[in-house]
């Protein structure tokens, strides 16, 4: 798992355990970037992650 993946997972466990409930993909978006507390560069690496991330989450 790189670290990309594992900063991702680490974000998602979070959301799960109600730390912030999404109620849309902004929102999702948004939680997941500062429960990674990315950088300005960081978000841009990782927003192909963050959009697969979302999709993700729509599905469950």
């Amino acid at each position: 798992m790189d670290v990309w993946q594992e900063r991702l997972c680490s974000a998602v466990a979070a959301l799960r355990n109600g730390c912030r409930k999404p109620i849309n993909n902004k929102s999702v978006a948004i939680a997941v970037t500062q429960e990674l507390q990315l950088s300005p560069l960081e978000q841009q690496d990782a927003s192909e992650c963050l959009v697969k991330l979302v999709e993700h989450l729509e599905i469950l």
